[in-house]
């Protein structure tokens, strides 16, 4: 059983009840959240009104075309995490046909509870397709003000707008991507980020309500894994287990 001493001296993330450090998941939800939140009201307020929308420029009439609005933050379409929200959103895009449009977005998101965490969002393509919009954004196209960056990265978010396209607040989210991450030097690593089946209910604003994240890092002296998995609590609460088992619920801190 000797081999298993050298493993036990390099893991990283193989804590007890300590906190793991969940940045790189935490960004991931915002980035997710916020953009999935802006491009599907923009994307379904150029075809009929939504709250919050103010189309300045519309695109509906014949296509190609490009169209230009506003979404105004407040309790009419709060944020799917981290409550209300205040502010004002710019976002700009080409549509391609009406259920097909790639966005260019400046973010300004602000929260009760925290500051500002999107500042950009460029490249963002969204489909319409049986009451769903998938939103669909690359890590490195996305500008984050506070926390870990996303880097290389994949991400789609599918909203689910309950029939109801011209209210967002019931709208539910679930996040799906992946990124991953190199440094040089000595003692390069590796980091691997994903988000699983993330789902985001207007139930619970503090939370995800299902699915999971997984943060993993391999580096020439370290390796560890830590997966946090969500829960139907909403207590702003995640559950963490580290590379070596044991598992605790920890904070989610979703604006730095």
């Amino acid at each position: 059983m000797r081999w298993l001493l050298p493993f036990a001296l390099v893991c990283a993330g193989c804590f007890g009840s300590s906190d793991a450090d969940l940045s790189a998941i935490e960004t991931a939800l915002v980035a997710g959240a916020s953009i999935g939140h802006s491009a599907s009201m923009t994307a379904a307020a150029m075809s009929a009104p939504v709250a919050c929308v103010n189309v300045t420029q519309p695109c509906s009439a014949s296509y190609p075309c490009s169209g230009v609005a506003s979404v105004i933050l407040g309790d009419a379409c709060p944020l799917p995490l981290g409550g209300v929200g205040s502010g004002q959103e710019s976002i700009s895009g080409s549509w391609a046909a009406n259920d097909m449009a790639t966005l260019g977005m400046m973010l300004g998101i602000g929260v009760s509870d925290g500051s500002i965490s999107v500042s950009e969002a460029i490249g963002v393509k969204v489909t319409t397709s049986a009451g769903h919009e998938t939103v669909a954004y690359a890590g490195q196209d996305v500008t984050v003000n506070t926390g870990a960056a996303l880097g290389q990265s994949s991400w789609t978010v599918d909203v689910d707008g309950k029939g109801t396209p011209g209210d967002p607040s019931d709208d539910v989210y679930t996040i799906n991507g992946a990124s991953q991450g190199a440094a040089a030097g000595q003692g390069a690593q590796v980091t691997q980020v994903s988000l699983t089946t993330v789902v985001l209910d207007p139930s619970c604003r503090k939370n995800p309500i299902a699915g999971m994240g997984v943060i993993q890092n391999v580096g020439s002296s370290s390796l560890g894994e830590v997966v946090a998995r969500f829960h139907a609590a909403c207590d702003g609460k995640v559950d963490v287990a580290g590379a070596l088992g044991g598992s605790h619920a920890q904070t989610l801190k979703l604006f730095h």
